[in-house]
């Protein structure tokens, strides 16, 4: 009997062991973030907890590629007025925690927001108040770019 007991009792215990997982669905570390990324919206979210959301004419929808060796190419097909055209950015990258800095064509991004997961990339700041009003009388939290893996 105390043998049936102790195998319930381990068995028991390999059950709640192996179904308990630590919660990786955020990974920013640098081997997530490596690969081609699409833009497709941009999110605004206030203090509140409302979001607006702006998604980008397909023409600004580019490519954000960032490469093992610490290199980031972003690419765009049109300019802020739709006019056609490609348009590259091209520079290096690095990343400490959730703090991503890029240097696109000399000038120097230090994002605050971060969130990966496999297929979403979400590149943004947080702000202090009273910077970007929204929703009302209340300030906005952050604001970040969101992006779909390609490859």
């Amino acid at each position: 009997m105390k043998k049936i007991k102790l195998f319930c009792g381990i068995l028991i215990g390999l059950i709640i062991f192996s179904s308990c997982s630590q919660d990786d669905d955020t990974n920013t570390d640098s081997m997530s973030i490596i690969g081609t990324w699409k833009l497709l919206k941009q999110v605004f979210v206030c203090s509140t907890g409302s979001e607006e959301t702006g998604v980008f004419a397909t023409c600004l929808q580019g490519e954000l590629t960032f490469n093992s060796d610490g290199t980031v190419n972003d690419i765009y097909y049109c300019d802020d007025t739709g006019s056609p055209g490609e348009y590259v950015f091209e520079g290096t990258w690095s990343l400490s925690g959730e703090n991503l800095t890029q240097i696109l064509n000399g000038i120097t991004f230090n994002t605050t927001f971060l969130e990966v997961t496999e297929d979403v990339l979400r590149i943004g700041y947080y702000y202090n108040e009273g910077d970007f009003p929204c929703d009302g009388n209340n300030f906005q939290s952050h604001r970040y770019q969101e992006y779909t893996r390609v490859e």
